[in-house]
């Protein structure tokens, strides 16, 4: 949600306090590092100008950044800088202040556990590997197009849940 106020822009996120509050603590540390660390490949990052709320609902004001079609080199410069933002003393995997790795990767967009290392999650990714089968034979490979032949659709979040973890 874009909020104006005495001029300026906000961009205003809200949602449960698990979730917006680490997301507050990494959208802040990202920021202080590439305000320390100038380099003209980093991207844009907001500012976390605010955030308040209660048990329920957290609120995160954010400076505003009007986003413009960036060209894909640019692009894969901002994922290459972001990929190489250390993470801060004693971090282990996961978002910034705790919490579960949050992506639509997992079941719900939330991981399952807490993954200590790297090496948890990798032999984690390894174990459920066999449920995603369809990755490496998807079932359209052979499929010709043209008139008649229908696309597949994007069969969402739940594509790579097994049946054990519906149980």
């Amino acid at each position: 949600m874009r909020v104006h106020r005495d001029g300026l822009l906000y961009f205003v996120k809200f949602g449960h306090p698990n979730e917006i509050l680490p997301e507050i603590q990494t959208q802040s540390y990202i920021f202080d590092y590439a305000r320390s660390n100038p380099d003209p490949d980093a991207p844009r990052i907001p500012q976390v100008v605010h955030h308040f709320g209660d048990s329920r609902t957290e609120y995160l004001v954010m400076e505003f950044i009007t986003l413009t079609a960036a060209p894909i080199d640019r692009t894969a410069q901002a994922l290459v800088w972001l990929s190489r933002v250390p993470p801060p003393p004693n971090h282990v995997i996961g978002p910034l202040g705790g919490g579960r790795i949050r992506h639509k990767f997992f079941k719900e967009y939330k991981a399952p556990l807490l993954f200590s290392s790297v090496e948890a999650l990798q032999r984690y990714m390894y174990k459920v590997r066999p449920s995603f089968y369809f990755l490496e034979h998807p079932p359209f490979t052979n499929m010709q197009s043209g008139p008649g032949v229908h696309s597949a659709l994007d069969p969402g979040p739940e594509a790579g849940v097994s049946r054990r973890d519906k149980r």
